[in-house]
């Protein structure tokens, strides 16, 4: 079960690829472009984005970018893992979905260093409407939502009246926060934004220590507190 739930996953991670490569290039969700022509791809083409595939432009004859070497393996391995914890059930489905949303979020933010509304928007409403089938359940996604959204709406302002107007976070953080509480519900938002937290603290002094002295280094805060998520589904509820 974990192996074929492993194999839809890479599917996940290739059309994850798309999305990564194609919405920083327009600010839209928007169909595959030849990164020479900007021509838009015809299926025949994306047949080039997959392993070993020979697919070409028919504008200018040149092979999309490849995007081979991706999201498909840890996309791959986030399934295989969600089930061995969750088995067949509808409680895989609904968190399958919610980390693949989480991983165009993160991946997204590490390489661009922007969080859009387009994913995490629709983000918050999947996690209500799956919150039936996830296990929070409608009432704990909603709270789970308001609080973490909450909670980091605060630190912002907070932060901007220390830092004196200065943005201590993006304000695209607020967002990611509240759409890990409408996955996570209630009673496991506090635990996914705190892991977020700690990963964020480690990549920072790991950064510190190995950046040059007056460099400035960017901190993938929204990246941190998607993959806190991402281990919160994994763990047991309880943990």
């Amino acid at each position: 079960m974990e192996w074929l739930w492993g194999g839809l996953g890479w599917l996940v991670g290739w059309a994850l690829n798309a999305v990564v490569h194609e919405l920083p290039r327009g600010h839209a969700v928007a169909w595959p472009r030849c990164a020479a022509c900007e021509r838009r791809l015809s299926p025949l083409a994306l047949s080039a984005l997959l392993p070993r595939g020979s697919g070409r432009c028919a504008g200018c004859g040149a092979r999309p970018l490849r995007l081979g070497t991706g999201l498909e393996l840890p996309t791959a391995v986030l399934f295989g893992a969600l089930a061995w914890r969750y088995g067949l059930s509808v409680a895989l489905i609904a968190n399958s979905a919610f980390a693949a949303f989480l991983v165009a979020v993160l991946a997204i933010d590490l390489r661009h260093r922007w969080v859009y509304g387009v994913i995490c928007y629709p983000g918050v409403l999947l996690g209500l409407l799956l919150s039936p089938l996830a296990g929070p359940g409608p009432i704990a996604a909603v709270a789970g939502a308001l609080a973490g959204g909450g909670l980091f709406f605060l630190l912002y302002w907070l932060g901007r009246l220390l830092y004196h107007g200065q943005e201590p976070m993006g304000s695209g953080d607020i967002t990611i926060a509240a759409m890990i509480g409408a996955m996570v519900g209630i009673q496991r938002v506090l635990p996914a934004l705190f892991l977020g937290g700690i990963l964020v603290a480690v990549v920072s002094v790991v950064l510190l220590l190995l950046r040059r002295a007056g460099a400035r280094s960017y901190l993938p805060y929204g990246a941190g507190l998607c993959a806190g998520a991402l281990l919160v589904l994994l763990l047991p509820d309880g943990g």
